[in-house]
């Protein structure tokens, strides 16, 4: 009884959390104008609101005016915590292939305001030829008293590459998003 309570809470869960990424909202600009003079404060919102979707900042920053941050591999359905993947095609995709995303801010200070431009650019990793032929070797393959200490193959060079899935517009919507809504509830900058 426990055990399918357990089980119907978690599905019903996971389909919110599925369902919820489906609800639309405003669509914001992108570039958009914060009609604020502090250019400064924007910046440091806009790292916070990064570092809260779990993206690492690139220091030392190259240019001034540009947030750049560190490849983000992208959450799964188990990681329900995480927020850096928007949608349920996104989190499906996410849990069947490795995705990974980097944001680029830019920010130019305007008589009126602040301009701010978020890009995302995601990638999707490929590796072709990698895998088991069949059940018996894939279950070989984790029984650790049959591996030998060195791979014979370690050093092979292998076809893995990262292909351009162009820009995540909704990352970069729930980018912008966010960074608006701190600035206008005045959150404080950390």
């Amino acid at each position: 009884m426990r055990t399918s309570t357990g089980l119907a809470v978690l599905l019903v869960a996971g389909a919110a959390m599925v369902l919820g990424g489906c609800a639309q909202q405003a669509r914001l600009e992108n570039p958009l104008v914060i009609p604020t003079a502090n250019a400064d404060r924007v910046s440091k919102v806009s790292e916070r609101v990064l570092q809260e979707l779990r993206f690492q900042l690139e220091y030392p920053k190259v240019v001034p005016e540009r947030i750049e941050t560190q490849f983000l591999t992208g959450a799964s359905w188990w990681e329900f915590w995480r927020e850096d993947t928007v949608g349920g095609y996104q989190t499906s995709e996410s849990s069947f292939h490795t995705i990974r995303r980097r944001v680029s801010v830019a920010l130019k200070p305007l008589d009126t305001g602040t301009e701010i431009s978020v890009r995302v650019t995601k990638e999707r990793m490929s590796n072709p030829g990698v895998g088991q032929m069949d059940i018996a070797n894939t279950f070989g393959a984790h029984m650790y008293w049959k591996l030998p200490l060195i791979r014979p193959d370690e050093l092979k060079p292998t076809g893995e590459q990262w292909i351009d899935q162009g820009r995540d517009d909704a990352l970069e919507q729930r980018i912008l998003y966010r960074v608006e809504r701190a600035l206008a509830l005045g959150t404080p900058a950390k």
